[in-house]
């Protein structure tokens, strides 16, 4: 049994070097949803984490109204369609914040407390 997290214990993250401070909630929708390919001037690689991490059930829930089963379902229609890739899955927190500091263009989730300096995490507009 997984512990759960709310929304506001997540940090939505991206490299240091992204000109832009915040994001709102229905970009972080558009991005993990495929439906925006560039995001503050780059070409965005969003990065998601292994199903096994709550974490993950958390984000879904909050930014895209969906559960995992649901997620996987939309992006495997989206692959049979030929209409997009899913976000690359990742195992740790850790393992995401590395990638994340070390390519411009990521965008990620994790908790709060796991996000470093070594990333930006970007502010929820309203």
């Amino acid at each position: 049994m997984s512990i759960g997290h709310s929304a506001s214990a997540l940090a939505i993250i991206t490299h240091p070097s992204c000109k832009e401070n915040s994001i709102s909630a229905a970009e972080i929708k558009r991005i993990y949803k495929g439906k925006i390919q560039e995001w503050a001037g780059r070409t965005v690689t969003p990065l998601d984490l292994d199903p096994v991490h709550s974490v993950k059930n958390t984000f879904l829930k909050h930014y895209l109204n969906m559960d995992v089963m649901k997620y996987r379902q939309f992006w495997m229609t989206q692959a049979i369609k030929g209409t997009g890739t899913a976000p690359t899955e990742m195992k740790t927190q850790q393992d995401v914040v590395k990638y994340v500091s070390s390519h411009p263009g990521a965008i990620a989730y994790v908790e709060a407390v796991v996000s470093d300096s070594t990333v930006k995490v970007l502010k929820i507009k309203e």
